[in-house]
């Protein structure tokens, strides 16, 4: 007889349950960190196929996609070329520093800046100023090409220019600057705009 006095269908069913707890223990030990890794791996692969599928139907719409860019390209572009502050006193605010900044550089002393009325121009509102200044020659030649380059967009308007001779040309130190008055403009987008 056995030392624990087994039958042989309970020494059958204890061989079955220890060969369940060895089977458990090496799946548990050695079996299921594989399984582990493999559902990580298979898990991977699946969002690796999810973005890739994403990729591809970026580049399908890549055609659309730089057709809005240079849209927005476009657009904002168009945006720089209007003063595009929020109210009319602010787009004449900006108007008059965009002003000063371009005479302090040209050489020029401004001696008026005067604000002249709004209006509608075909959905448009015009904002201008009148400025008169004495500059030289060469400065006011800086200064025009400064204010019809860049942005926004600008226009000079009703420019009258007069010679003032300074200094004395007996001793030939006479130096030509000119009294000049002009109206500048620029488009700020009006509500039909």
């Amino acid at each position: 007889m056995s030392p624990l006095n087994l039958t042989p269908r309970r020494s059958r069913s204890l061989a079955l349950l220890l060969t369940l707890v060895v089977a458990t223990l090496l799946y548990a030990t050695l079996l299921r960190p594989f399984a582990d890794a493999r559902d990580a791996r298979q898990q991977q692969l699946a969002q690796s196929y999810h973005r890739l599928a994403k990729y591809r139907q970026l580049a399908g719409d890549k055609a659309s996609l730089e057709q809005r860019y240079r849209a927005l390209q476009q657009r904002n572009a168009l945006d720089q070329a209007f003063l595009n502050q929020s109210s009319e006193a602010l787009a004449v605010a900006a108007l008059q520093q965009l002003a000063k900044q371009h005479v302090s550089r040209s050489g020029g002393q401004l001696s008026r800046l005067q604000v002249n009325p709004a209006r509608s121009e075909q959905g448009f509102q015009r904002i201008s100023i009148n400025l008169k200044l004495r500059i030289g020659v060469d400065g006011l030649a800086k200064l025009l090409h400064g204010l019809g380059q860049g942005t926004p967009v600008l226009f000079v308007d009703q420019l009258l220019l007069r010679a003032v001779q300074t200094g004395s040309f007996s001793r030939g130190s006479a130096r030509d600057e000119l009294d000049v008055s002009f109206d500048l403009a620029g488009y700020q987008r009006g509500s039909g705009g």
